[in-house]
């Protein structure tokens, strides 16, 4: 790896004197097939004109779609066999015109025109397969296809246009691959034949293998376009990201993030969000306008995308609803009815925004490790669908959001800079952690924070997490345990998942695990669940080991995956109970939310800003795959909160809020009121 400064690390230092991040962006999906007319009717200026009154500041436009089909007069790549005239020539002129920065979408992995005539570019799966021809195919980048194709083809791109910012989709391209390429290539990396089978022992070679070779390649490609233009931004859809949650190849400059379209959406959005704000790169996160995700032509309900937008500005995201143009050339009505909603949402936004010197003040954060998605030395990387190994993640995010804690997510790679005003950092279920984290965690802790450990301990280079005081053994215990009460006169709580042997080396057992009533693991109790025997068993159900000025705590139960499944309400009033234990003495927590309501907290040294995200009325719909839509719902929506006071005679100013009320103890303000959903915020100024 090159010695030099990453673009990351200068864009980050060149960040820090700029007075605005990017707020709104615009990207026109254009994956269009060789059958369809393109660009009969363009009407470029009036697309411009459009983005340029809703505040938008970059445009993304195709150059080369999943098709493999260019929407430009290409000499290295393969025309759309239809095009009537230069779409994306004159849609970036036209916005360029109104002040808009113009960015170039390629589609990176999948190549539909380009595999069909070079069947030697194609992606072979494990079976010896690979795309038929007359829809998307799957390429290798690890052929001549970048040398050939990719290249090429992004220098004629700079030299016809010079765009602002290179966007490149599909990063399945770094999935395993079996082509006589890659084949030949690992076997003179490896000196061993590239394994197919799931168990083989070669496999973490062979994720270590491709993900070397995976962000070289990436590389390669951010210092072409780089020596072609220093100044241009140059992103990688998903490497960064919760999926892949580890630094970015050194030439990428933007962290893009593009959660599911499908299933629930705004606080997986929120999520994305939470973990982005602790990037030292821009972030930009990416809905779709429509109620089916990309493959749909019918609008989304308003409050989803209202939702998502305040999800990505409260911290500090760029906010890209993803749109189709009409393949003429031209806007439709769902983009001339979506861009003035999302400009209002902006306005509101900008009404409410925190001071330029302001920032993010979460009290909790969550970990996150590439261990979780990747695997066990990386085995699993870019294999399947990464996103379905996030379940612990999703879980605690969701869980601390309906508790009302003001938290934060980061990944390993960024705890350094993240974990600073940090009171306590969660571990949910995390299978491994480097040994740099381990140290960073104990000095944490040792200095006086707080750490808890849910459901497991990880391994690092192989051993137990060292300093928690906890053994924890290979065998089962059951399968299904109940936690006691946290406070006398609630209720004990159920917790669904492996629940394994443990015992205590030196930390103090604060409550131990009540087992079901003569359960055992394995074993179903009528059609699953067992009730209490609210007898409390030997095994810990939360210990504790002082370290320092700090303690580390073990939760023995998966608490996380569980409520990621079920959404097991009571898990909710005990976890609320947990924090006020381990944190008492939060910046500002939600008293009595009812959950489904996100507090985010920013500060400066005079005043202190709070915002409340209102994700109560997303539902699902479909049969199979679902679809989130948000209805209005009952308004508005009331909130109680408690900060902890920084001066006696502070002011409030509400900025999107009424009916708020103020009172004061010596150390805490509790204010409540009400807000228009879906967002709120008020400022308190201390001095």
């Amino acid at each position: 790896m090159s010695a030099r400064m990453p673009a990351w690390e200068i864009l980050r230092d060149s960040l820090s004197s700029q007075t605005r991040v990017m707020e709104l962006a615009w990207i026109f999906d254009f994956h269009t097939p060789a059958f369809v007319r393109v660009g009969e009717k363009c009407d470029f200026d009036g697309v411009a004109r459009l983005l340029a009154d809703a505040g938008v500041e970059a445009a993304i436009f195709h150059t080369k779609c999943h098709y493999g089909f260019s929407y430009y007069p290409t000499q290295v790549g393969t025309p759309h066999p239809r095009l009537a005239a230069d779409v994306f020539g004159g849609l970036i002129a036209a916005c360029r015109r109104e002040g808009i920065q113009g960015e170039a979408y390629l589609s990176f992995g999948i190549d539909g025109a380009g595999g069909e005539a070079r069947p030697d570019w194609r992606r072979v799966y494990a079976d010896g397969s690979s795309d038929p021809p007359g829809w998307f195919i799957n390429v290798c980048p690890f052929t001549s296809y970048l040398d050939e194709r990719v290249l090429p083809q992004i220098e004629e791109i700079f030299r016809l246009y010079r765009p602002d910012a290179y966007w490149f989709d599909t990063m399945s391209a770094l999935s395993p691959c079996y082509c006589a390429q890659c084949r030949a290539d690992f076997l003179r990396d490896a000196g061993a034949e590239l394994p197919v089978a799931e168990d083989d022992p070669l496999q973490a070679r062979a994720g270590q293998w491709r993900h070397e070779r995976g962000f070289a390649t990436v590389n390669r490609v951010a210092d072409f376009i780089r020596a072609l233009d220093p100044k241009a931004s140059v992103g990688f859809n998903q490497l960064g990201s919760l999926t892949y949650p580890e630094p970015v190849p050194e030439g990428v400059t933007v962290l893009t993030l593009d959660p599911d379209t499908s299933g629930a959406q705004s606080i997986p959005f929120s999520l994305n969000a939470a973990y982005g704000s602790n990037s030292p790169l821009p972030c930009e996160i990416m809905p779709t306008i429509f109620q089916g995700g990309w493959g749909d032509w019918s609008p989304g309900s308003p409050r989803r995308l209202e939702t998502i937008a305040f999800a990505c500005w409260q911290r500090g995201a760029t906010f890209i609803p993803g749109d189709r143009l009409h393949p003429e050339g031209h806007a439709t009505e769902l983009t001339r009815s979506a861009l003035p909603l999302v400009s209002t949402a902006r306005s509101v936004w900008k009404t409410c925004a925190p001071a330029e010197d302001a920032i993010l003040a979460p009290d909790v954060l969550v970990l996150h490790s590439p261990s979780l998605t990747n695997g066990g030395g990386r085995r699993l990387f870019a294999v399947g669908d990464p996103r379905s190994r996030l379940t612990p993640i999703n879980g605690m995010h969701r869980l601390l959001l309906d508790a009302g804690c003001n938290f934060t997510v980061a990944a390993e790679w960024q705890l350094a800079g993240a974990i600073a005003g940090i009171s306590l950092v969660v571990v949910p279920e995390l299978p491994e952690l480097d040994a740099g984290t381990e140290q960073r965690l104990l000095d944490f802790a040792e200095n006086g924070g707080t750490i808890l450990f849910v459901g497991t301990l990880p391994t690092v280079a192989g051993r137990p997490f060292q300093g928690s005081g906890v053994e924890l053994g290979s065998e089962v215990w059951q399968d299904h345990a109940y936690l006691p009460p946290l406070e006398t006169g609630t209720p004990e709580v159920l917790v669904r998942g492996a629940i394994r042997k443990a015992a205590s080396v030196g930390a103090e057992t604060v409550l131990f695990l009540i087992p079901a009533y003569d359960a055992r693991p394995g074993l179903r109790y009528g059609w699953g669940i067992g009730p209490s025997s609210h007898e409390p068993s030997a095994q810990p159900a939360l210990s504790r080991q002082t370290r320092g000025r700090g303690a580390i705590w073990f939760l023995n139960a998966p608490l996380a995956s569980d409520y990621a499944r079920a959404g097991n309400w009571p898990q909710t009033a005990w976890m609320t109970q947990l924090l006020t234990l381990l944190v008492p003495d939060p910046r500002a927590r939600l008293i009595a939310s009812g959950g489904n309501l996100e507090l985010t907290v920013w500060q400066n040294a005079h005043s202190t800003w709070l915002f409340f995200l209102d994700h109560e009325n997303e539902q699902l719909v479909g049969d199979g795959r679902l679809w989130a839509r948000s209805t209005h719902g009952p308004a508005p929506r009331e909130f109680a909160v408690s900060i902890s006071a920084k001066s006696p005679s502070p002011g409030l100013a509400a900025l999107q809020a009424a009916k708020t009320t103020l009172s004061k103890t010596p150390t805490h303000l509790t204010i409540s009121g009400e807000f228009p959903p879906p967002f709120g915020a008020l400022r308190i100024d201390w001095q």
